[in-house]
């Protein structure tokens, strides 16, 4: 009888190896996500804080045929939000930056090798984003994919929704132009892509060629 009792308390007062291996488990995968997502969001944070700083320090476009080149474009797309645009010779591709700000950023070696329309229809392009409220978008994805850092299958079908995002504005943009202008518009994609010799994407911004 005390043999049993002894054998019975003995049981009850040994941990279980399985939960005790899965507590372990849970805990380190635990760990190891809050770690992912703490890393992700403070780099997301530092460049956009970068990004932040360099807009307010860069020189303002002040060419007067560009600033009329964008307010017909925001006139044609009916975009009363005040947009500036700055240079910045570090972002190669043209990109709209900013939540509650809207600034687009243009390197200014390359808005010297743009021809008035090709420029009209970067403008066009970038300005969808901003009537579709895509700035927006972006930055609620960018906090999908840092809390699922993880999930393969979440990074691909977010990489496939930016992707419909930039042919919604690649339509919205070519709804306002004439029909004989879409080949130009195609053109100036291409052309785009021949003089940025390293396509650059920075985390808080959506751009042309991204």
């Amino acid at each position: 009888m005390a043999g049993n009792e002894f054998s019975s308390a003995g049981n009850t007062s040994l941990p279980s190896p399985t939960r005790a291996t899965l507590g372990l488990n849970w805990l380190t995968a635990a760990f190891v996500w809050l770690g992912g997502v703490f890393l992700l969001f403070a780099y997301i944070l530092v460049v956009n804080g970068w990004l932040l700083l360099k807009s307010k320090k860069q020189s303002l476009c002040e060419a007067p045929e560009v600033r009329e080149i964008l307010r017909e474009c925001q006139l044609t797309l009916q975009v009363r939000s005040k947009v500036s645009v700055i240079y910045d010779d570090s972002l190669k591709s043209p990109a709209l930056f900013g939540l509650f700000r809207p600034k687009i950023v243009i390197s200014p070696k390359l808005l010297a090798e743009l021809a008035p329309e090709e420029l009209r229809y970067i403008f066009l392009h970038e300005l969808s984003h901003l009537k579709r409220r895509d700035h927006w978008v972006n930055a609620w994805v960018t906090l999908v994919q840092v809390v699922y850092w993880f999930n393969p299958l979440i990074g691909y079908a977010l990489r496939h929704m930016k992707q419909d995002c930039e042919m919604a504005c690649d339509a919205t943009a070519l709804a306002v132009v004439r029909p004989e202008e879409h080949r130009q518009y195609g053109q100036t994609i291409i052309r785009l892509l021949q003089l940025l010799s390293e396509p650059h994407w920075a985390p808080g911004t959506i751009g042309f060629a991204n």
